[in-house]
C-alpha cells in the first residue's frame, strides 16, 4: 500500500515542467523528497513536453530511489498523441508507450518478465499528461476552466480530470480523486495538493540539493487510534473521521453502521468459522476470476504452480490455506517500490504487502478462488499504517486473507478503505494524512 502512495506521489510530481526547461522542489510537508525537471517545444502543429521526476525514500530503513520519465507529443490543443514512458526503481524497470486511436487510449508496457496492453475508452474527450498543465500555465495558454482525461502512467489509470479557474491568478485541478490548487505568481508556480504535498518551482542548483536523511514515509502517514487495540479481539466497534465518497468501508466483515460524507461508524466481527467451498458464483463475482495485466491467471506458469500447490487439496477452504502458506513461505519480506506484477513477483521472489497480495491473488484466481485486492490499514505497535491485502469468495461471503501477514481469515486490526489494484488505490490518496479513528468498544 506504501507504494501506490509513494507512486502517486511521482505521478503529481511529474506535473512540474517547463517552459524550455523547468525546476521543481517535491515537498511533503517542507520535507524534500525529490525534484522534476521539464522540458518543452511549441511548434505550429505539435507541443513535444520531456518530464522527469526523480525522488528518494525512506522505506522501513531502506532508502529507495525512483525515477519516472516521460517524453510525449500532443497536438497543438494539448491532446495527447503519443507517449513513451519508464519508471525505474531498485527492484523494476517498466517501459511503455501509450498511442491515442480514435476513441481509445492504447498502452503497451513492459515489467520485467510482464508485458501487457490495456485499452481505455475516452471516446470524444481530450487526453493529456498533468505535465501540460504547466506548460499551459507557462505558455498562458489556461484562461478558462475545461473538463479533460488524465492518463498516469505509474497507477497505468486513465481518470476524468477537471481545470477550474479560480481567480486571477489560481487553478483548482482535479483528476480521479485528487484535488491540488496551482497558483502562477510573478512568473512561478507553485502547486499544493493532498497529503502536505507541494511542488513549487525552483532553480536548477536548489531543486539538485537532496537531503542526507530521506524521508521516512511510512511513519508519516500513520494514523494513531486515540486508545490501543487488543489484537486478540474478534469485535471492535470504530469511528472514522476524515473519508470521502470514494472510501469504501462495508465489506466483508466490515460493516458500516452509520455514515455521513466525512464520517463513519464502523464495526468489525470476525467470523467463527469459514465455509469449505466457493460454492456456486453469481456472474457478478465471476469478474474476480478473470485475469488482469498484473494478475496473470491465465499464464501457463501461474496456472501450473496453482494446480501444483493445491493439488493435494480437500476442499476450497484449503486451498486458500495452501496458497497463503506458499506466498508467505515463497517471498522475503521486504520493502519493494515495483508496479506489482505476479510473474515478476515470482520470480523476484521477494516483496511487501502488495507483491503478496498480487502473487496470492494471481494463484488463489487460478486454483478457482475468486480474490480480490482490498487497501486500507493495519494496526501494529500502536498506530494504523497503510496496506494491502487480499478477499477471497467461499459460500456466498468474501473473507479477508493477509499474505504476507499469514492470516486467514484476516485479524481485527485490518480496516478497509478501497477495493481493486494500484489502479484502484490512488482514489485513496485524497484522504489520507487526514484520518482519526476512535475506538468505540472491542472485546
Amino acid at each position: 500500500m506504501l507504494k501506490a502512495i509513494l507512486f502517486f506521489v511521482i505521478s503529481l510530481a511529474s506535473n512540474r515542467y517547463k517552459a524550455h526547461t523547468l525546476w521543481f522542489d517535491i515537498l511533503i510537508k517542507n520535507n524534500k523528497i525529490g525534484y522534476n525537471v521539464l522540458n518543452y517545444e511549441i511548434d505550429p502543429k505539435i507541443v513535444h513536453i520531456k518530464d522527469l521526476s526523480f525522488m528518494e525514500i525512506n522505506m522501513l530503513g531502506s532508502t529507495k530511489r525512483v525515477k519516472l520519465t516521460d517524453d510525449a507529443t500532443f497536438n497543438r490543443n494539448f491532446s495527447l498523441k503519443r507517449l513513451d514512458f519508464s519508471l525505474k526503481t531498485p527492484e523494476q524497470h517498466v517501459n511503455g508507450t501509450g498511442e491515442v486511436k480514435k476513441d481509445s487510449l492504447i498502452v503497451h508496457f513492459s515489467t520485467g518478465t510482464t508485458k501487457g496492453r490495456k485499452a481505455y475508452f475516452k471516446g470524444k474527450n481530450r487526453v493529456i499528461l498533468s505535465s501540460c498543465v504547466y506548460v499551459m500555465l507557462k505558455e498562458g495558454i489556461l484562461k478558462s476552466s475545461q473538463d479533460i482525461m488524465v492518463f498516469d502512467p505509474s497507477t497505468m489509470s486513465l481518470e476524468k480530470a477537471s481545470i477550474t479557474k479560480q481567480g486571477n491568478d489560481a487553478f483548482i485541478f482535479k483528476y480521479g480523486n485528487y484535488q491540488s490548487k496551482i497558483t502562477f505568481k510573478n512568473g512561478k508556480i507553485e502547486d499544493r495538493g493532498p497529503m502536505g504535498l507541494i511542488t513549487k518551482e525552483t532553480t536548477q542548483e536548489e531543486a539538485l540539493k537532496l537531503n542526507n536523511n530521506p524521508f521516512a514515509l511510512l511513519n508519516f502517514f500513520k494514523v494513531k487510534p486515540d486508545k490501543r487495540l487488543h489484537l486478540n479481539a474478534h469485535y471492535l466497534k470504530f469511528k472514522i473521521l476524515g473519508i470521502d465518497a470514494e472510501t469504501e468501508l462495508n465489506f466483508s466483515y466490515q460493516k458500516v453502521l452509520s455514515r455521513n460524507k466525512r464520517m463513519a461508524v464502523v464495526e468489525i466481527s470476525i467470523p467463527k468459522s469459514i465455509p469449505e467451498y466457493v460454492g456456486k458464483i453469481p456472474d457478478s463475482i465471476k469478474t474476480y476470476l478473470n485475469p488482469t495485466p498484473f494478475m496473470q491467471t491465465d499464464n501457463p506458469e501461474i496456472k501450473q504452480l496453482a494446480e501444483s500447490i493445491t493439488q493435494n487439496a480437500e476442499n476450497d477452504r484449503e486451498k486458500v490455506q495452501k496458497i497463503l502458506d506458499f506466498v508467505y513461505d515463497y517471498l522475503k519480506k521486504e520493502p519493494v517500490v515495483s508496479l506489482p506484477s505476479a510473474l515478476d513477483v515470482l520470480h523476484m521472489k521477494k516483496g511487501d504487502c502488495n507483491e503478496h497480495s498480487v502473487l496470492f491473488g494471481a494463484l488463489a484466481r487460478a486454483a478457482g478462488i475468486p480474490t480480490e485486492i482490498t487497501v486500507g490499514l493495519i494496526y501494529q505497535d500502536g498506530a494504523y499504517y497503510y496496506h494491502a491485502w487480499d478477499a477471497v469468495y467461499l459460500g456466498n461471503r468474501w473473507y479477508f486473507v493477509d499474505p504476507i501477514f499469514h492470516e486467514f481469515p484476516a485479524s481485527i486490526g485490518h480496516i478497509m478503505l478501497k477495493r481493486g489494484g494500484i489502479d484502484k488505490q490512488s482514489d485513496i490518496i485524497s484522504i489520507v494524512g487526514r484520518l482519526k479513528i476512535s475506538i468505540l468498544k472491542q472485546y
